[in-house]
């Protein structure tokens, strides 16, 4: 999902989801994160932190003037958990929680609500990439052994959108990984 900033028809905002997945690639395989190129991690943050910002900070003014709105940043339970490898990523998505929350108490009196989901596993073109045994020992050990699927990463969105009160949370959709 990404989130765009146009007005709705009739000059109205509505409601932005933002998803952005981008990870490092420099990293030698087994080598603490201190060996990532920074360049690598400028792109991971610039990805997924500062187009989480930028998407928001586009779609706030026409929300904040007809006071509501709804922002639904999308991260990752790699943002709550350590995930060894994906230091700039979990950083990332850290911070976008953290903005997530910073927002929601800056917005929430003005009738705009941000929360952010955290969905588990499921098969896109990011977990396409790896090979089989890894996507089924992933599943394997998560406490629901499944992946998440689209349709309940969709009703979880709309339970954001149908709420007034409910800002600044972030709602794992994970499978339970984030237990773990």
């Amino acid at each position: 999902m990404g989130g765009d900033a146009a007005p709705l028809p009739g000059g109205r905002a509505g409601s932005r989801p933002h998803r952005r997945g981008g990870q490092q690639r420099s990293r030698p395989q087994g080598r603490p994160d201190g060996h990532a190129v920074p360049e690598d991690w400028h792109e991971v943050i610039r990805t997924n932190l500062l187009g989480s910002f930028h998407t928001s900070r586009a779609a706030l003014p026409y929300m904040l003037r007809q006071r509501w709105g709804r922002i639904v940043n999308v991260v990752s339970p790699s943002g709550l958990i350590a995930t060894a490898g994906q230091t700039a990523y979990s950083a990332s998505k850290a911070g976008v929680m953290g903005m997530t929350r910073a927002l929601a108490a800056e917005c929430g009196r003005r009738g705009v609500t941000v929360n952010a989901l955290s969905p588990g596993f499921m098969i896109t073109g990011m977990t396409d990439q790896l090979p089989e045994s890894i996507v089924s020992d992933m599943a394997r050990k998560a406490p629901v052994p499944r992946f998440v699927t689209v349709e309940e990463v969709a009703r979880s969105v709309s339970l954001f959108l149908d709420q007034d009160c409910m800002t600044g949370q972030v709602i794992s959709i994970d499978s339970g990984v984030s237990i773990m």
